[in-house]
């Protein structure tokens, strides 16, 4: 039975059942979920439809005035209500909601993630983006955002989260290794960043990734990867950030500092599971 028949969705079921019944079949199978997809508009209904900005990129939505912003989360929400998945009932001058359970468990894995693992590529069609966010087992919900404000969202093993972060970072190119080592000052890149990065001016992606650790004291880290015919390169910081070191790597080198940055939290176990 293929992991897309373990679940049924119905209002009898509780957001932390059918949470919890998704961790214990991902681990089980190793497959990913698949939620189903989601536009900028709908998502942001379903967080939050009166805040004035995303939590997390939404290029579509954000281009548009703050009028335009209300209908089109007004017009989604009344979509996802044909669809039945969300519902709104007025109760005593205030709205009682209902959101369809599968739908629920991913807002919340969204919204309850210890670490989050941002992925913002720059290629020739525009920026999207790849979300991770950390859940427990050591699983993650991917989110990869379009530059059209698309939202495809799936629960996903770490090796299969590893793997599609470094075929979107490639952009499509084989893995190729130049002869690159560049330790460039955060002052010349100011001053003569055109002549500093010649080497990498025929770059066609540039990825940059940051993990952020929500709890604690929202700790920051990250590097940056340019993809060009030549050469693969990841970029970080050395000295306090004083200095950028660009260095050319294989295949097994950017899994490697990938891996890094997906590492699990330290609640990554079966710990939050319960909570509704």
């Amino acid at each position: 039975m293929g992991i897309e028949r373990l679940l049924e969705a119905s209002r009898s079921l509780t957001t932390a059942g059918v949470r919890l019944e998704l961790y214990e079949a991902v681990e089980r199978a190793q497959e990913p979920w698949e939620f189903g997809s989601f536009t900028d508009e709908e998502m942001h209904g379903l967080d939050d439809p009166v805040a004035k900005s995303s939590a997390y990129p939404s290029p579509w939505l954000s281009s548009l005035n703050e009028d335009e912003r209300e209908a089109a989360t007004s017009a989604a929400l009344r979509s996802l209500k044909a669809r039945q998945l969300f519902d709104a009932d007025l109760v005593e001058d205030a709205y009682e909601t209902w959101v369809e359970p599968h739908l629920a468990a991913l807002l919340t894995m969204r919204r309850g993630a210890e670490a989050v693992v941002i992925a913002e590529r720059t290629v020739s069609g525009g920026t999207d983006w790849v979300v991770l966010h950390a859940q427990p087992r050591g699983l993650w919900l991917e989110e990869i955002i379009s530059h059209q404000g698309m939202h495809d969202f799936a629960l996903v093993p770490a090796g299969h989260a590893l793997t599609d972060l470094t075929v979107r970072i490639r952009s499509g190119l084989e893995a190729v290794t130049g002869a690159i080592d560049l330790h460039i000052s955060r002052r010349d890149l100011i001053e003569r960043a055109e002549e500093v990065l010649a080497p990498l001016a025929d770059a066609l992606g540039v990825t940059s990734v940051t993990r952020v650790e929500v709890v604690g004291e929202r700790t920051t880290s990250g590097l940056g990867v340019i993809v060009s015919p030549e050469f693969t390169v990841v970029s970080q910081e050395l000295a306090e950030g004083s200095t950028i070191r660009y260095r050319s790597v294989d295949d097994a080198e950017l899994r490697s500092a990938l891996h890094t940055l997906l590492r699990p939290t330290s609640g990554s176990s079966h710990e939050g599971e319960e909570d509704g």
